[in-house]
């Protein structure tokens, strides 16, 4: 299960009719690719969705059959601990004049709930443990860095760090 800290943020936008303004602000010369963005996220970790994640994760893991005591025990770890960035596309089309803008969510928007799609949510593990002992008011400091390649040939380059800090 995913459970979500703080609202979702936005990462990446990115606008296919202006694809090439990602490599002129580069100073690339436009033409297919090679541009870099950097973003800076806070989230504040909500005591509120804590709450709702842990009693998500009772019963999980009793779906799942594992015994009371691990179910006491793995729950509020899960619940207050933060493993990576959820990442996952949300399509904005825009409208006209005689429509509105059409939003396909492969997510539930703002709580990210589970949602009927074939679009994957990327989770970028921050560490090789999660970070544990996250309280409602702690700040996570996210810093994505994405590098568009030139040509079509080479994926782009992504990078996520994220530090956390103890509120009080």
């Amino acid at each position: 299960a995913l459970g979500l800290l703080d609202d979702p943020q936005c990462v990446e936008d990115i606008r296919f009719a202006d694809i090439d303004k990602l490599t002129k602000a580069s100073g690339n010369g436009g033409g297919g690719g090679g541009g870099a963005m950097k973003k800076q996220l806070s989230y504040v970790a909500n005591g509120d969705r804590i709450r709702d994640n842990e009693a998500t994760f009772v019963e999980e893991y009793r779906k799942g059959g594992l015994p009371k005591n691990q179910v006491a025990e793995l729950a509020p770890r899960a619940a207050h601990s933060c493993t990576g960035l959820a990442l996952w596309p949300r399509l904005m089309l825009p409208g006209s004049d005689d429509a509105e803008e059409y939003v396909i969510n492969s997510r539930g928007h703002p709580d990210g709930g589970q949602r009927r799609s074939h679009w994957q949510t990327v989770l970028p593990i921050m560490g090789p443990e999660p970070a544990a002992d996250i309280r409602g008011g702690d700040r996570i400091e996210v810093t994505c860095e994405f590098e568009a390649p030139v040509g079509v040939t080479k994926a782009p380059r992504y990078s996520v760090v994220a530090d956390v800090y103890a509120s009080g």
